[in-house]
């Protein structure tokens, strides 16, 4: 680090370690990283200078404020100077070696990036990532950060974490197997379109997608990212109504001509009660599973029971970010 920088250790391991896994083993001793949390975030340099240990060489300074300023910088130099590109589809900077020595870059490069890039929308689970595993997540984590991405929406894990809401009520497995969807399905579900297309969801595949998720959600804040998580967006299995028979449950209407055993969907009121204390359940559940940071002012929020107010201080914590999509083309 610089004199004078306000280091952070764990910031400079994942972004060395983001260079480990993206440039060639050849390449990545010539990069030093300079974690300075000082420096504005979306800020980040560049610079050359003769190796220390090999006057010849060429050796590269990243500057940042955190890992994705790091990675940003890396990407502007592989592509402006290095002349090197890592592709969405799978093309990666150490497909080809780096020129010897290393271009030099004159004057040094100061940038700044947008403050808020974001990545995904609802779907993206569904029609690009239903069968990832870690291994191409983390690829995609690395692409991203090299993009400069702040603002990653994480919606993976929902399945499990809704099955283990909905049992404590006391709804079976067999009434959630005839709600939760397949992965490939997984978001249309979620925005109330379908129930059960694409099913039976082994629960075992539930609960490694979870874990699979936070893996994910844990990577991206470790390089500076922020999350955004999913929320209640009120649709819900209409057997809890066996449960709640005087719940506002409203059925709504067929989509895209699915037959009623996948297309009779139902939504829950907002202004029932019930809705407010599913979706502090739903937050109780992402928080013991690692995903969110119940923090203020260095401290757990403590949540009533229920209500409205427990669903507001679960949503105020400052480390979090949240979405829910109510009308996906539901009339």
């Amino acid at each position: 680090a610089r004199l004078g920088a306000s280091h952070d250790d764990s910031s400079e391991l994942e972004a060395r370690a983001l260079l480990r896994r993206v440039l060639p083993s050849d390449a990545e001793p010539y990069f030093t990283v300079n974690i300075d949390s000082a420096m504005e975030e979306p800020t980040y340099e560049l610079r050359t200078r003769s190796c220390a240990f090999n006057a010849s060489e060429t050796c590269v300074e990243l500057l940042g404020a955190d890992p994705v300023s790091i990675a940003a910088a890396l990407h502007h130099y592989a592509t402006r100077y290095a002349l090197r590109s890592s592709a969405w589809s799978g093309g990666s900077l150490d497909a080809l070696p780096f020129p010897r020595p290393l271009p030099t870059v004159h004057p040094p490069v100061r940038r700044r990036r947008w403050a808020l890039s974001y990545y995904g929308n609802a779907v993206t689970p569904s029609y690009s990532a239903a069968w990832w595993t870690w291994e191409r997540w983390e690829r995609e984590l690395d692409w991203m950060a090299m993009r400069g991405v702040t603002l990653v929406q994480a919606l993976g894990g929902q399945e499990e974490l809704w099955w283990r809401v909905y049992t404590q009520l006391g709804l079976t497995d067999e009434e959630l197997l005839g709600w939760l969807a397949g992965p490939a399905f997984y978001a249309w579900q979620r925005m109330g379109n379908v129930r059960g297309w694409g099913g039976p969801l082994p629960r075992a595949l539930a609960r490694a997608q979870l874990e699979l998720h936070v893996r994910v959600v844990r990577r991206a804040r470790a390089l500076g990212m922020r999350v955004v998580l999913p929320c209640f967006a009120g649709h819900v299995p209409s057997a809890l109504g066996r449960l709640f028979p005087n719940a506002s449950l409203v059925r709504q209407p067929d989509w895209c001509g699915f037959p009623e055993a996948y297309g009779e969907t139902f939504f829950l009121e907002p202004t029932d009660p019930l809705y407010a204390r599913l979706a502090a359940e739903f937050m109780r559940a992402q928080e013991a599973s690692g995903l969110v940071q119940l923090r203020r002012a260095g401290r757990s929020v403590a949540a009533p029971a229920e209500g409205l107010r427990a669903t507001v201080a679960l949503l105020s914590a400052p480390a979090n970010v949240y979405a829910c999509d109510q009308f996906n083309e539901v009339r």
